[in-house]
């Protein structure tokens, strides 16, 4: 009987089979070809593999490490590939498990309202980074293709975390308390943009935390002023002042937190009241690529080869 096989991405790279941690990839470039069929999907020519992770080496060389490389996978995971003598692909009729499926399945589809409950299991998907810490050598046009999925994935979670927080600032005091923890995923997505510190600044006051947004207005000072020698806005100036003055009534400052997620876009809720909105201009290179269709830009053309190799990798 077939074991399941599991793949974790979102924070690392970990890969289970059969509820036990699978080792044996004769090197990292094994591990990043497993990955990377399981999350394209697609089936690609062994041409377009070869180039992928040995561009670098002469022909025949770079097929040479792609045979012994996928004689390694037949023999971890044989029955989650198909591999033909033309072409490689990952078998999802086998049976497995990818967190960045699921992650990708609650917040791609936006033509359809989700709900609270699947957008916080979104968020629970969501541990870190595409791949974090994960390194393979020699191998520039994966490295690309994971950055892209990084900066891609990134965005789903902005967007994930962001929606939360103005859904959870409506809510009573305990509602609000999880607006701030998930205030606090978005800005270690984005530590450098202000209305993001603003967000928490307004969420802690609405919460009668003045101290608390007192020290994350220093914070947001301190940062900006050392990643890009400039002070807060005076907007932000303004907001801190009323808060330290006590001028900022609680309903006042949650209207405050709905119309900063509403200019950064949120995702439309089932039976909900935050609105399905498009990122604005100001958003981050991250943000401007959130909708690319997962393993769009898988099919990776052969590129001139370099210099021949042969080392085995």
């Amino acid at each position: 009987m077939t074991q399941q096989l599991e793949l974790t991405l979102l924070g690392g790279t970990q890969i289970h089979l059969g509820n036990k941690l699978l080792t044996g990839f004769r090197s990292s470039k094994a591990t990043a070809l497993l990955c990377y069929l399981a999350v394209t999907g697609a089936p690609l020519p062994r041409p377009v593999v070869a180039d992928l992770f040995w561009r670098d080496m002469s022909e025949s060389h770079a097929n040479d490490n792609l045979r012994v490389t996928l004689s390694n996978l037949r023999n971890l995971v044989g029955a989650h590939l198909l591999i033909t003598r033309h072409s490689i692909a990952f078998d999802q009729k086998s049976l497995y498990w990818l967190d960045v499926r699921e992650f990708c399945a609650a917040v791609e589809n936006q033509a359809q309202a989700i709900t609270i409950e699947q957008l916080k299991a979104a968020a629970d998907l969501y541990r870190g980074d595409f791949m974090a810490g994960f390194q393979v050598r020699d191998a520039p046009a994966f490295e690309d293709w994971a950055s892209i999925q990084q900066m891609k994935l990134r965005g789903h979670a902005f967007q994930v975390f962001q929606t939360l927080v103005a859904h959870y600032a409506r809510q009573s005091s305990a509602g609000r308390g999880l607006a701030v923890d998930y205030g606090y995923r978005l800005l270690a997505l984005e530590p450098w943009q202000e209305e993001i510190h603003q967000l928490l600044m307004l969420l802690l006051a609405a919460g009668g935390q003045s101290a608390a947004a007192d020290r994350q207005y220093e914070s947001c000072k301190r940062l900006l002023w050392k990643e890009s020698g400039v002070e807060p806005s005076p907007e932000t100036d303004e907001m801190i002042v009323r808060i330290r003055k006590g001028l900022l009534a609680s309903e006042e400052a949650v209207q405050d937190v709905i119309a900063i997620t509403t200019r950064l876009g949120t995702l439309p809720i089932l039976n909900g009241d935050v609105a399905a909105l498009a990122p604005t201009a100001s958003r981050t290179k991250a943000h401007a690529t959130r909708h690319i269709p997962l393993g769009q830009d898988a099919a990776l053309s052969p590129s001139p080869r370099l210099k021949p190799h042969s080392q085995m990798l």
